[in-house]
């Protein structure tokens, strides 16, 4: 798991200082990056005040798959 979390979406820390989880209201959005093989994904959190949401983004990296442990 990523810690993408480094703050709420208040500029506080994160409760209990999780960096990995932010139980709130959220959705993701993803897109592919065909040239590296790499998903961006941006998670999408509401904000206290329910006036839109504030964005964490992260980018998982290409699986590489060996045949040597097929």
């Amino acid at each position: 798991m990523f810690e993408i979390f480094t703050k709420d979406v208040n500029e506080q820390d994160p409760p209990n200082n999780n960096k990995k989880l932010l139980a709130r209201r959220n959705f993701a959005s993803f897109a592919e990056d065909p040239a590296i093989g790499a998903f961006h994904v941006s998670i999408h959190v509401q904000k206290d005040t329910n006036d839109g949401t504030k964005s964490y983004s992260c980018t998982i990296p290409p699986l590489l798959i060996s045949n040597s442990l097929v």
